[in-house]
């Protein structure tokens, strides 16, 4: 089972108050197996998911010139059935 964690930020709290929770998973990740997850974790029924996948980004290590990798992403964005909602926002 993968990890899926809650993107705690001031715009998904603005998200949550319409419904939308915001998530972040592996990148690999598919939509059933995030669906699947946010299920067995928290227990509430997923209506709908839209993925968005981040771009990885290229770090420099000024002091020794070493340039790194900060790994990728997906965002998911959740809508929940009617009248379930998530304590984690709250």
């Amino acid at each position: 089972m993968i990890k899926v964690l809650p993107v705690k930020t001031e715009k998904s709290f603005k998200l949550a108050t319409v419904g939308k929770f915001v998530f972040v998973a592996p990148e690999m990740a598919t939509n059933e197996e995030i669906k699947v997850a946010i299920k067995t974790t928290y227990g509430v029924d997923v209506k709908a998911i839209s993925t968005m996948k981040t771009t990885p980004k290229i770090k420099t290590n000024w002091k020794t010139r070493i340039e790194y990798t900060k790994g990728s992403f997906k965002k998911v964005y959740v809508s929940l059935k009617a009248g379930q909602s998530l304590d984690i926002y709250k």
